[in-house]
């Protein structure tokens, strides 16, 4: 027999911007920033997370679950694109590390020379800021520095490759995670009228719950849905200037303030739009809310919803989105027609 490795767990937070919530109020985060991405892993906790089926899926008796020698659970959230990207997506994503994966990253926080490292100093004030946390049994890293540190991140280089790669790997497996898709489309019967149709859809396994964005905003954060146009310029990498808002629908007295999206189901927004004229219009459109559903929806799991001890959350309940997402259509409108 050999002798069972010593559990370990790690953290990797990247944040910037502004902070929308507190450590107190948001589980145990290092601190909710704008954005913001936390990658979670511990060792001791099993990396299989049961399907998603119905009460009365007749598989629910029939499934054996696999049986892993040895395995650890890696848990990233991600609150924003860090490039503002259209078509990104957020909220939570998870992944079974095996045994070796484990091992290596064991091996290699262990075997970084801390000591010797050089002090993280520098940087550029508009990089994100990182923080590693890093708990075994006898051993603990803690170490915070500019995103933008040269000396710093080269110094921790195979560290540092591994831990992007595994974030890479377990963003590719969508738990419960939110995207903005938009369109533009000439309404049939009244040819100067569009219509915008705004899509926020769960592309997750598991069920999402979020404030319905037509839901007034109460405090200073901000409407949660925006929709702007303007002149496209030339180049799409361009801003847009001198936007205009367009009107956004309000949410019907009868309508829950709260939805939960199941896998694959979207909340589906079609918004009135009327062109000034005829030209190239691109229209900007926003979600963000980080502070999450206004009322909890049954069994919703926290927001880190791999604790530091305990039983893990993931695949119990909806999970509770908090962040931002934007979309962009270029329009091009026509002349009227003589």
């Amino acid at each position: 027999m050999t002798d069972e490795p010593i559990p370990f767990q790690l953290d990797l937070t990247t944040t910037n911007g502004r902070q929308v919530a507190s450590a107190a109020n948001i589980d145990d985060c290092f601190e909710l920033r704008e954005w913001t991405t936390w990658l979670r892993v511990r060792s001791e906790v099993s990396g299989y997370v049961p399907p998603a089926l119905a009460p009365g899926d007749e598989d629910v008796t029939s499934y054996v679950p696999p049986v892993f020698e040895r395995d650890g659970l890696a848990v990233l959230v991600v609150t924003r694109s860090f490039e503002d990207l259209t078509g990104s997506t957020i909220g939570l994503f998870y992944l079974r590390l095996d045994g070796g994966a484990l091992d290596t990253i064991r091996a290699t926080v262990e075997q970084t020379p801390w000591v010797d490292l050089p002090d993280p100093t520098g940087g550029a004030r508009e990089a994100p800021t990182v923080r590693l946390h890093y708990a075994g049994q006898d051993f603990v890293v803690q170490r915070a520095f500019n995103a933008a540190c040269g000396s710093f991140l080269e110094a921790i280089d195979p560290l540092w490759r591994l831990l992007l790669g595994h974030s890479n790997r377990v963003f590719k497996h969508a738990c419960a995670a939110l995207r903005l898709s938009s369109s533009a489309t000439q309404s049939p019967e009244h040819p100067g009228s569009w219509e915008l149709t705004i899509t926020l859809r769960n592309l997750g396994r598991d069920p999402v719950v979020l404030t319905d964005p037509r839901v007034p905003s109460t405090d200073d954060a901000g409407a949660r849905l925006s929709v702007r146009f303007g002149v496209a310029p030339d180049d799409e990498s361009w801003p847009v200037l001198n936007t205009t808002p367009v009107l956004t629908p309000s949410l019907p007295n009868d309508a829950p303030h709260v939805v939960t999206l199941a896998s694959r189901r979207g909340l589906v927004l079609v918004i009135p739009w009327r062109p000034p004229g005829p030209g190239r219009y691109c229209i900007l459109v926003t979600w963000q809310d980080y502070r999450g559903p206004l009322d909890a929806a049954p069994g919703q799991i926290p927001f880190m919803p791999l604790p530091s001890s305990g039983p893990p959350y993931v695949g119990s309940g909806p999970y509770p989105i908090r962040g931002a997402l934007s979309g962009r259509v270029v329009v091009d409108v026509p002349s009227p027609a003589k």
